[in-house]
């Protein structure tokens, strides 16, 4: 057996790789790119609800509930969430929106054509599994299962 003869080649650390296609994931921090976004946005307050229209009904003009501010006093907390519960309860413009879905419209004019005409039947008793048996040994086990195996 013959060695090859020369140097060793040296591995490369990370930081000196030049190939596009590797990144070295190790580095600190992300950079001022993810800090410009508006916490305001993000933050709403109960006195500071979106105006929201329900499309499904005409809108009734009434006042907004009124929330009740967060007691200080601890053991009052039970009454504070029932009382914010009822105005969350009563109030219009909060979600979920009650309104029909309707899942089983497919459209009109569909190129589809209805399936109404395909019925299902549990017996099986209209069908013909005979030929299972032709179809040769591959489809023996099939054949069994239907009925039209061999005793």
């Amino acid at each position: 057996m013959r060695r090859k003869s020369g140097a060793k080649k040296e591995l490369l650390l990370p930081e000196d790789e030049i190939r596009d296609n590797i990144y070295y994931y190790d580095e600190e921090g992300g950079g001022e790119d993810d800090q410009d976004y508006d916490l305001g946005v993000l933050h709403r307050g109960l006195d500071n609800r979106p105006v929201i229209m329900r499309n499904d009904e005409m809108p009734t003009f009434t006042s907004a509930p009124q929330y009740r501010p967060r007691p200080a006093n601890p053991n009052e907390i039970g009454t504070f969430i029932d009382d914010n519960l009822k105005a969350a309860d009563n109030d219009p413009t909060a979600p979920p929106y009650d309104s029909l879905l309707v899942f089983d419209y497919e459209g009109g004019g569909s190129d589809a054509g209805s399936l109404s005409s395909i019925h299902s039947s549990s017996s099986g008793s209209d069908q013909d599994y005979d030929c299972l048996n032709e179809w040769g040994p591959r489809f023996k086990k099939l054949a069994d299962m239907y009925g039209g195996g061999e005793d």
